[in-house]
């Protein structure tokens, strides 16, 4: 059971690499890497581009699944329970850009969503109350990642504070 999340993962990017209209001279070559934590992930590649990656904590769990499209990837990290821990997307440089998904350990409903850009959190975010899943904080940030608006609401959705100034 504690293999199942990375076995998923793993069989999931081997149906996606299958699926891939690729020249037929170009090999899948697959490869594990040892890190000096003793985590270690599984990297798919075809040819010289970097597919899939499968990070394993020391343990067997599953830590990490990355996809690589060709001008960004798409990570999605886990918590050691298996359930996802965040859904990021990083340019070529690694800096994180677009909409970020962050989930709670136990139950794994959506925490909070942010929008990214060259790495700094920029215009509309929104966080939720775990039990409830209604909206926790309405924040507004501006282009150099400053905090300048905020609502926040309790768990049945009445409003408890706002700051700053939506202009």
């Amino acid at each position: 059971m504690k293999y199942l999340g990375w076995i998923i993962a793993l069989g999931l990017g081997i149906l996606l690499v299958s699926n891939l209209q690729t020249n037929k001279s170009q090999d899948l070559l697959y490869q594990k890497v040892l890190f000096s934590n003793g985590n270690y992930a599984y990297k798919i590649n075809i040819g010289a581009y970097h597919i899939i990656e499968v990070g394993v904590k020391e343990n067997g769990e599953l830590s990490y699944f990355i996809n690589y499209p060709p001008d960004h990837e798409q990570m999605i990290s886990f918590f050691s329970n298996g359930v996802i821990q965040s859904k990021i997307k990083k340019d070529e440089s690694g800096i994180t850009q677009g909409n970020a998904y962050y989930f709670y350990r136990e139950t794994g409903n959506l925490s909070s969503e942010y929008f990214y850009k060259n790495g700094i959190k920029t215009g509309s975010a929104v966080s939720y109350h775990d039990s409830s899943r209604r909206v926790k904080e309405f924040m507004l940030y501006n282009e150099n990642g400053e905090l300048f608006y905020r609502k926040t609401f309790d768990e049945q959705g009445s409003l408890l504070k706002e700051e700053g100034s939506r202009y």
